[in-house]
């Protein structure tokens, strides 16, 4: 998730909260924000453990999966089931803006591949060597020689291949699972899945580890599903990853349906980005607990055409304003580069504009759609 920050220009920007704007929130004088996070551990593939997700709120820090919850002033606390049993002093706004986009903790390795489209081949001489001995007696039977990596190479394939972590206690410290907790909601039953091995979830380690979600999933859609209470009916999604389109929709998908939740019917066809539309809309009428899902790829087609809804580019300079690609591999917009020119920013948030705006008629149906929605339910129809 990015966000946008004015920089701290005095000393009592350091002193400001998270959680005391609920108020906010809660009258509805500015937009509500959630910030998602992604547990890690020291002993598990980074693939298995994907499915633990922390949310904040300025009302509360957690893990829906769990369903455990913690006030936000009370997050660096230490905790003991369920209670706090030695107090910190609340965490600043600013350290947990670095906590929630740590875009500079990638590691070296992926910064490469970012880079040039290849892997660094140095780590795969920093593994462990295994040849066939020559010398074996039995050529029917040959014999394989491992050399282990010595502790140079070890700390030089740890420092390329390792991302930086946050670390904060863990709030469901003390706490232990139920047997049948495997039939939960957000729980996947497979034998080899993580969640078949309860002494190595969360409950069970001292310290939360903490990345970018992002590594996992561009879009917070566990934070969603996660918690059908919220009764969600419209998502509208923005697809600005450097994926390739609806990968993560689709992973969304999977995660959903791995786990039981209700989610839209996805009609995806192998498709090139020049056959990409600016705007998708996703709805199950044969499942009304599926929410509709508004997609907005980040593609240029028509705004190369039209300064504006309706109004054609006139002057060269104008067309050539317009006239870029996004995803190229020279492009600015690649996931590695974090600065940008003036006019590169200004192609940018035009075409992000441009495309809500050309796509007004598919948002009001999206949102006539989800309404209705809202009063059968009201009315004990869904």
């Amino acid at each position: 998730m990015f966000v946008a920050v004015r920089p701290f220009n005095s000393s009592s920007s350091l002193e400001r909260f998270f959680n005391t704007n609920h108020c906010l929130f809660s009258r509805g004088r500015t937009k509500a924000c959630m910030f998602s996070r992604l547990l890690v551990y020291c002993s598990v593939p980074f693939y298995l453990c994907s499915t633990e997700w922390v949310e904040f709120t300025p009302h509360e820090v957690g893990l829906p999966k769990y369903g455990a919850f913690a006030k936000m002033q009370d997050f660096g606390s230490e905790f003991f089931m369920g209670h706090v049993v030695r107090r910190h002093p609340e965490l600043p706004l600013h350290y947990l803006l670095g906590l929630w986009g740590s875009a500079f903790a990638a590691s070296l390795d992926r910064i490469y591949l970012e880079l040039t489209g290849k892997n660094l081949k140095l780590l795969d001489l920093l593994q462990n060597k295994i040849r066939v001995n020559p010398g074996a007696i039995d050529p029917q039977r040959p014999t394989l020689v491992v050399t282990p990596v010595g502790m140079l190479q070890q700390w030089l394939q740890s420092m390329l291949s390792s991302h930086l972590t946050g670390q904060n206690y863990n709030l469901l410290s003390g706490l232990f699972l139920d047997s049948s907790y495997a039939t939960s909601r957000g729980f996947v039953s497979s034998v080899d899945h993580i969640d078949s091995q309860p002494n190595k979830l969360t409950p069970m380690v001292p310290r939360m580890l903490m990345v970018d979600s992002g590594l996992d999933m561009a879009s917070a859609y566990p934070l969603i599903f996660l918690r059908p209470e919220r009764q969600v009916d419209l998502i509208i999604s923005f697809d600005y990853s450097w994926q390739a389109p609806f990968t993560g929709l689709l992973h969304a998908k999977k995660f959903c349906a791995d786990r039981g939740l209700a989610f839209p019917a996805l009609e995806i066809e192998e498709m090139s980005l020049d056959s990409v539309q600016e705007c998708y809309m996703f709805a199950d009428s044969e499942d009304p607990l599926a929410p509709i899902i508004l997609h907005f790829p980040l593609i240029n087609q028509t705004f190369q055409q039209y300064k504006t809804v309706g109004e054609l580019r006139q002057t060269e300079e104008e067309r050539a304003f317009g006239d870029f690609d996004v995803y190229y591999s020279e492009s600015p917009y690649r996931t590695i580069n974090f600065t940008y020119t003036d006019e590169q920013f200004e192609r940018l948030w035009n075409l992000a504009c441009y495309n809500v705006e050309n796509n007004a008629d598919t948002i009001r149906e999206a949102l006539r759609r989800a309404l209705n929605r809202r009063k059968c339910r009201a009315c004990g129809e869904i």
